[in-house]
């Protein structure tokens, strides 16, 4: 995706589309990464090719690629998912070659973009321990897995309702509007 982008010339469009308000908006648009769109998003990652990756960033986080094997190795796995509400059935998440979060790599407190939210975990023992596979920073949100190819739509709906919320509290100047 970053050699694609980087072709025909959107790399630096998308980062300003991303981190930076135009002239006539306060502030940044919504943005949504699910896997790979994860990636790009996140300001850091591992397991890059050799040379590393170019990233749009926005996320405050270091993205591990690939954390779950090759293409052979996805699977669908249910995610308790408090954002979209307490006592909710599992959401079905698709996790093909998925990355996820090692870490953040800054507080980012006080900051207009906010400090990164830790939004799912995927369980991998009994303690509560596992790995983080959706996140979300200000106008930024990224999951590790594909809720588009499922046929619940909570999550886009709970997406929507976000930008909707921002539009009305004056966080969000959507062209025209």
């Amino acid at each position: 995706m970053a050699i694609v982008a980087r072709r025909l010339g959107l790399l630096d469009p998308l980062r300003e589309f991303v981190k930076f308000p135009s002239e006539t908006e306060s502030n940044t648009k919504p943005v949504w990464g699910t896997c790979a769109g994860l990636v790009m998003l996140a300001e850091q990652a591992s397991a890059t090719k050799q040379g590393g990756q170019e990233l749009v960033g926005g996320l405050d986080v270091r993205v591990l690629r690939n954390r779950y094997g090759t293409q052979m190795q996805s699977f669908v796995a249910g995610l308790n998912l408090d954002f979209l509400g307490e006592g909710e059935e599992p959401f079905r998440a698709v996790f093909i070659r998925a990355p996820i979060v090692e870490g953040v790599i800054s507080e980012s407190q006080g900051t207009k973009e906010g400090r990164v939210e830790v939004l799912g975990v995927y369980p991998q023992d009994g303690e509560g321990k596992g790995d983080i596979v959706a996140v979300r920073q200000g106008n930024v949100f990224g999951t590790s897995f594909h809720p588009e190819l499922t046929d619940d739509v909570r999550i886009h709906v709970w997406w929507l309702k976000q930008v909707v919320d921002a539009v009305r509290h004056g966080e969000l100047v959507l062209n025209g509007a």
